[in-house]
């Protein structure tokens, strides 16, 4: 298997934020389950999933940003996984 770092991915699991009557906690749980979901497609030397701090888009909800492509994904729920997964997929190809 190819061990070049495609990409490397970092979800905020800083802060919560409110969206209507709901606060939506930090996204660990967002990003558990894409580094699980990852780990079945691409070895962790191809793809690294990983929580950050605070990336400045907190009123645009759960975000992330892969790089080294600069791709911005806003607006995230807990379910979103398969999101960053296709994401991930469409940037590496």
């Amino acid at each position: 298997m190819n061990n070049k770092l495609k990409c490397h991915v970092f979800i905020c699991t800083n802060c919560s934020y409110d969206q209507g009557d709901v606060t939506i906690e930090p996204s660990n749980e967002l990003r558990d389950t894409t580094k699980e979901l990852a780990s079945k497609l691409w070895d962790k030397g191809q793809v690294r999933i990983n929580k950050s701090g605070c990336l400045g888009k907190c009123s645009e909800g759960i975000s992330c940003v892969i790089y080294p492509q600069q791709e911005w994904l806003t607006k995230l729920k807990q379910e979103d996984s398969q999101k960053i997964i296709n994401a991930i997929d469409k940037l590496i190809k």
